[in-house]
């Protein structure tokens, strides 16, 4: 990211679209560098349903997508820690983004994303007037 970064000749608005499933303080170290040269940043946070509600009932076999992990689980008997898991990870993230003034978007991938973009724009827009109007 850091060649990225050296290429934006000025100032930008810089969009990252990523289940960010990485480490949290490493990717806002990384968003720093174009927060430093006065671009803004924007992060749609894309995550599968599934990812969000867990919403397995009977024995499944888990396939990592990052690297060579399976597992095959009782998904009742996980459920519970696995989205405090999440849910913490959410939060940590988008606590973190907000501490760095950096507009964060959480998009369930089951929303198409020219209505998730259109959201976006409506609560940007709505933000914007609040802040110019004092309401």
């Amino acid at each position: 990211m850091n060649n990225f970064v050296e290429k934006i000749g000025r100032r930008s608005l810089i969009i990252i679209i990523s289940d960010f499933f990485d480490h949290v303080k490493e990717i806002l170290h990384q968003l720093k560098h174009f927060q430093f040269k006065k671009n803004e940043v924007i992060l749609f946070h894309i995550l599968d349903p599934y990812e969000l509600k867990f919403p397995f009932e009977t024995v499944t076999f888990f396939e990592s997508m990052e690297d060579e992990r399976h597992i095959l689980a009782d998904p009742k008997s996980i459920k519970q820690q696995y989205l405090s898991e999440m849910n913490s990870f959410l939060d940590q993230f988008k606590q973190s983004c907000f501490e760095n003034q950096i507009d964060y978007w959480l998009i369930d991938s089951s929303t198409p994303m020219d209505q998730a973009l259109i959201k976006f724009l409506a609560r940007r827009e709505s933000s914007l007037q609040s802040v110019r109007f004092g309401k």
